[in-house]
């Protein structure tokens, strides 16, 4: 017991982390409902939304600094990791800033879209080219991801066994695209590609 705490002060405070370490993961994740954030992906991924979240965590355009994140109030006590940045070459090999074609950026969260535990929300974006996709990723299996979307009468615009359509300009539908996280495949991503 601390020296200047009094005992039923101390007792209580004992009873309250205990109540809040009692509080089991699932309900914890309940908390933080990223569907309202992301609802507007349903609408050929408009974006307004999370703007300034996407462009706060790009690198600078010239030195590559990294970014930072920024996230409604709300959601702020949701981010469970800080900020990581990864360059690759083309050929999606590791490399340096410097020789770097593209690179992925993300933080880990707590909460769920449509129910579904998240993972994480990134960018992968191209440097000086046109690749542009932000994502987040849901922990749980493609099947059931689509099976709980499908449910919710949610358009899945592409899914990584489709082909994309495009118009006789060579200009594919902009939607919602869903696939197997490529680094672990108990996971699905959710993705909007606007790359050119």
């Amino acid at each position: 017991m601390l020296p200047f705490v009094s005992k039923n002060k101390y007792a209580a405070f004992i009873a309250l982390l205990a109540t809040l370490v009692a509080v089991p993961a699932s309900a914890a994740n309940q908390q933080y409902d990223w569907t309202p954030f992301f609802k507007s992906w349903e609408n050929a991924c408009e974006l307004e939304p999370q703007e300034v979240m996407f462009t706060s965590m790009l690198p600078d355009s010239e030195t590559l600094a990294l970014g930072s994140i920024v996230v409604p109030k709300k959601y702020a006590l949701a981010v469970d990791s800080a900020l990581t940045t990864t360059f690759y070459d083309m050929d999606g090999n590791l490399s340096s800033k410097g020789d770097a074609n593209y690179f992925d950026t993300r933080f880990d969260v707590v909460g769920s879209y449509y129910g579904i535990p998240m993972a994480s929300i990134g960018f992968v974006g191209g440097v000086g080219n046109g690749i542009y996709m932000p994502y987040f990723v849901l922990n749980a299996n493609i099947t059931d991801v689509r099976k709980t979307l499908r449910q919710k009468n949610i358009v899945i615009n592409y899914e990584s066994s489709e082909f994309h359509d495009s118009d006789m300009y060579g200009n594919s539908d902009i939607g919602m695209e869903i696939q197997v996280n490529d680094k672990d495949p108990t996971r699905t991503d959710i993705i909007c590609n606007f790359s050119n």
